[in-house]
């Protein structure tokens, strides 16, 4: 309760300290990886500008969702999320290649009677040359490090919107990288639980560009540790890796240095390995195949997919593409095979409003069963600027 009073006051707080301020419109950044991320509109843009030199920002996020999962499989059990996501903050920039961000994080699904979670958010990015940026703290994590559903399923920002850590971006004009730590468990010596930590890596090169043809490499890791040295005796550690390679081909329609609309297949190979002294899983190593179809074309995009796997798991991936089962625990997929596709619509309804719409299919060719999502998204990112330090 006092943390949903604290939240109150804080934003109370930013909206008088907005009061007649310039609304800065977010500008068209759609991300380190355009081309693997299915989720534009979720895309933080964390880049420091020079220009931003000595000023002071208020930087509001918030995400609506619905997101309803009609899901009939022994895999998994179908859900409905319906919440907000706010994230109100003050930014601070008190040189040219260093910003600090202090704010408040609160979520909140629809029929509690008070906020899921309230926490603080506090980063300081440093950006050493262009292109080139170390975060800590409160990193730029969910959507924006676009992982494949398969090594990070699509409802986890929903539930965990905040990830703390330390980060590093690079955004060449080939090569682009996301490599990052989020620390989600935290134990001091003797304790009776376990720390949690995630990581990953996400690396897209691309090979060439010829007229309206491009090829690109990518590469994409997901690594999910639970232990430490400091817990009690007979706690088992669990670590459990994913990994992805994988080559796109695309067209771009009409104009290719807007990079706005584009025709392309994908190929990509997935590993499963568990490191874990007593294995707690039917299977210690797997892998898969994805092969895909996409499209981008003004507000909609379109992808069509085929995924095969032997004996894969993922510690926070699709439970759909899983050779065990969250559900039963007695149930076994060996060879998983599913048809799926997205087909999602997207639009700036107004300034800095974004309203999206998506439908997801899954066909289960083993057991001849159709699952589906669909989802319906409101986002409003937008800054305000304060003062200028002279």
């Amino acid at each position: 309760m006092k943390l949903n009073r604290l939240f109150l006051k804080w934003i109370f707080f930013l909206v008088l300290s907005g009061v007649g301020s310039v609304l800065y419109a977010q500008n068209s950044y759609k991300g380190l990886f355009p081309f693997e991320s299915g989720y534009s509109d979720f895309i933080t843009d964390y880049r420091i500008k020079a220009v931003d030199n000595g000023t002071f920002h208020i930087d509001f996020k918030n995400q609506n969702f619905l997101k309803n999962d009609e899901y009939f499989s022994d895999l998994t059990a179908g859900l409905t999320y319906l919440g907000s996501h706010l994230q109100p903050s003050i930014q601070y920039q008190p040189y040219s290649n260093i910003k600090l961000s202090l704010g408040v994080s609160a979520l909140y699904f629809s029929g509690l009677e008070r906020f899921h979670k309230v926490q603080p958010v506090y980063t300081i990015n440093y950006q050493p040359s262009e292109g080139f940026n170390i975060l800590m703290g409160s990193i730029n994590g969910g959507f924006n490090h676009s992982l494949h559903e398969a090594l990070y399923a699509y409802e986890n920002p929903f539930l965990r919107p905040v990830e703390s850590g330390v980060q590093i971006l690079l955004n060449k004009l080939r090569f682009k990288g996301d490599i990052w730590i989020d620390w989600r468990h935290f134990i001091f010596k003797n304790a009776n639980q376990q720390e949690k930590i995630v990581g990953g890596a996400h690396l897209n090169y691309t090979c060439f560009q010829w007229e309206k043809y491009q090829l690109n490499a990518d590469f994409q890791s997901f690594i999910f540790h639970k232990g430490g040295q400091y817990t009690v005796e007979g706690q088992v550690m669990k670590t459990i890796i994913n990994t992805s390679l994988g080559f796109s081909l695309l067209r771009y329609l009409g104009d290719a240095s807007e990079k706005e609309n584009y025709l392309g297949v994908r190929y990509k190979h997935f590993n499963y390995f568990e490191i874990t002294r007593l294995s707690y899983l039917p299977y210690n190593q797997g892998w898969s195949s994805s092969s895909s179809v996409f499209m981008n074309y003004k507000n909609w995009k379109v992808n069509l997919e085929y995924w095969y796997g032997k004996y894969f798991i993922s510690s926070k991936g699709q439970a759909l593409l899983m050779s065990i089962s969250q559900t039963y625990g007695s149930v076994r997929v060996p060879n998983p095979q599913v048809l799926m596709a997205k087909l999602q619509w997207q639009k700036e309804v107004s300034t800095n409003v974004f309203v999206s719409l998506r439908f997801e299919p899954y066909f289960d060719i083993n057991a001849l069963e159709l699952n589906y999502s669909y989802s319906l998204h409101m986002i409003f990112n937008s800054r305000f600027f304060l003062w200028k330090k002279k």
